[in-house]
């Protein structure tokens, strides 16, 4: 079993003053997260990874499907930040997968 080390707290508000900063660390992320996932094998997505949570509980479960939980929980917090901004007459249109690839395969 493979164990992983987490930042152990969020990181602080300091470290994103601005939209710029948020969109900077979000491409450093995204290219991060590009590279790791053209790496994985079948073996490693079955490899068994234990982590602490930030309550100092220790995890383990298969990577497949703490990966597959991500994308799950996003999708939780999309949706809740969704209902407040709707609330607030601001919805962030639409959210869903499909409609992301026909804007992106939208002519230009």
């Amino acid at each position: 079993m493979a164990s992983c080390r987490s930042r152990g707290a969020l990181p602080a508000a300091a470290e994103f003053p601005d939209l710029a900063a948020v969109r900077a660390r979000w491409d450093q992320i995204e290219r991060a997260t590009v590279a790791y996932v053209a790496g994985l094998t079948e073996t490693r997505l079955g490899e068994v990874i234990a982590y602490t949570n930030f309550k100092g509980e220790r995890w383990a479960y298969p990577l497949w499907q703490q990966m597959t939980h991500q994308v799950n929980h996003a999708t939780q917090h999309r949706s809740e930040a969704a209902v407040l901004l709707t609330r607030h007459g601001r919805s962030p249109g639409g959210l869903d997968l499909l409609f992301f690839v026909d804007e992106e395969n939208a002519p230009r």
